[in-house]
């Protein structure tokens, strides 16, 4: 899968599934004010997938690609650019998106 491809894909779960979204900064801002000062964008991803597999409306609904952490970090920096720094970044297609952080 080209980037771009993988971008579009992305774009398009994103837009169909905002919940995801939601608690993804939800979740982020709850280790921002415990006051960590880094933190793993993966490990938000997991604590997302498990507040979306236990709650018996969203259970099953919901598949989360790992390719799209990349994304979701980058868009919080983005939305959130006090906190841009929180996540570490790795080089990855998802830089050409969002630009270099």
């Amino acid at each position: 899968m080209t980037p771009l491809e993988q971008w579009r894909a992305w774009r398009d779960y994103h837009r169909a599934n905002p919940e995801i979204w939601e608690w993804f900064v939800k979740l982020t801002f709850l280790k921002i004010n415990q006051g960590h000062p880094r933190h793993s964008a993966d490990s938000i991803m997991h604590a997302v997938r498990y507040e979306v597999d236990t709650d018996p409306v969203t259970s099953d609904k919901y598949k989360i690609c790992n390719n799209y952490v990349a994304f979701y970090s980058r868009l919080f920096a983005d939305e959130y650019p006090d906190h841009a720094g929180f996540f570490r970044y790795r080089c990855s297609m998802a830089d050409e998106f969002f630009g270099p952080l």
